[in-house]
């Protein structure tokens, strides 16, 4: 568990850095929720829900969840989510893309359904969505 969160973490510093903050972003989240379907305390450390995980485990996912919030924050300067979502609105969010991922468990499409749901977090546009 702790390795996973210690890559996760590593990662999102580095998706952080990337150049397009848009596709780190998502590209992100689809893993996290791979990853995070295949470890329930994975979930649970994320969630921040896991009561009975070790002190390091807890630090780690505190580390990430700050790390994510910049991310966040970076995504939605560039434009490319949605401006009145917090980091807990994305939690919750990714946490419903896992739900709907184990629920459906298709094998053939696993990350469809999670990009489905993250889909919300985009900007609403005006062009492509002329009767909202």
């Amino acid at each position: 568990m702790v390795e996973h969160l210690e890559q996760l973490t590593h990662d999102a510093r580095a998706a952080l850095q990337a150049d397009e903050a848009g596709s780190a972003f998502f590209a992100f989240l689809i893993r996290m929720t791979s990853e995070a379907d295949a470890k329930q305390d994975l979930a649970d450390a994320i969630a921040g829900a896991g009561a009975n995980l070790g002190s390091a485990t807890v630090q780690l996912a505190a580390d990430l969840r700050e790390i994510f919030a910049a991310m966040l924050e970076r995504a939605q300067r560039a434009n490319v989510v949605r401006a009145d979502v917090d980091a807990a609105d994305v939690q919750a969010i990714v946490l419903a893309a896992l739900t709907a991922r184990r629920r459906r468990a298709d094998t053939d499409r696993p990350d469809r359904l999670a990009a489905l749901v993250f889909d919300c977090l985009r900007p609403n546009d005006p062009v492509a969505h002329p009767q909202r």
